[in-house]
């Protein structure tokens, strides 16, 4: 890229910033020095850069600001390797700082899966416990059933014999109606359920 045009003026393109070079370095921000750097020159509507222009007797030239070199003209070389160096090192800085954080986040990833992991794992536990109690709750209730079906001869017996009507055993017909099996069943029954407890 060649340098820039000094003969270019800023009356060509108003509403633009522009950059004033002279002898071949920019001026820096409100006239305050030179600069041989682009970030550092300062930056001048096309009026101004006019002026400043005329009143300096034509030594300093006008250059838009989005069209100027980085480096002006006579930038000495320790400059733009100044320059350089320093954008690497703030390149390899915001580097490392990315690299530590992606390692923060694989490490929060990391974490976040275990206690994925563990919170899975103990909803299946939750579970297979939920499931284990409806089972045992189940099984609860059929021996209860049971239990009722075979102790119901017995319950209807001692109701009827509370009734005043039946005084004596052999005058209720519910007691009467047992026999050796219901005794057996009952037994039966009755050492089934304190076995299994």
């Amino acid at each position: 890229m060649t340098a820039p045009d000094p003969t270019t003026r800023a009356e060509d393109g108003a509403g633009r910033d522009y950059v004033l070079i002279k002898r071949g370095l920019y001026w820096r921000p409100g006239a305050q020095g030179y600069t041989g750097l682009l970030s550092e020159a300062g930056r001048y509507s096309a009026a101004d850069a006019a002026a400043y222009a005329a009143h300096d007797n034509d030594s300093t030239r006008a250059w838009p600001a989005d069209e100027a070199r980085e480096f002006a003209p006579a930038c000495w070389q320790e400059t733009m390797l100044a320059f350089r160096t320093k954008e690497r090192d703030e390149a390899e800085s915001r580097a490392a700082t990315a690299e530590a954080e992606v390692a923060r986040l694989r490490e929060a990833l990391a974490e976040a899966e275990r206690e994925h992991t563990d919170m899975m794992w103990q909803l299946r536990r939750a579970e297979e416990r939920s499931e284990d109690a409806e089972a045992s709750a189940s099984a609860l209730r059929e021996r209860v059933a049971v239990l009722e079906a075979i102790l119901k001869p017995f319950s209807e017996a001692a109701e009827n014999l509370d009734d005043d009507e039946h005084g004596h055993l052999w005058e209720s017909p519910a007691a009467m109606a047992l026999d050796a099996e219901h005794l057996r069943a009952a037994r039966t029954a009755l050492e089934a359920h304190y076995a299994d407890d």
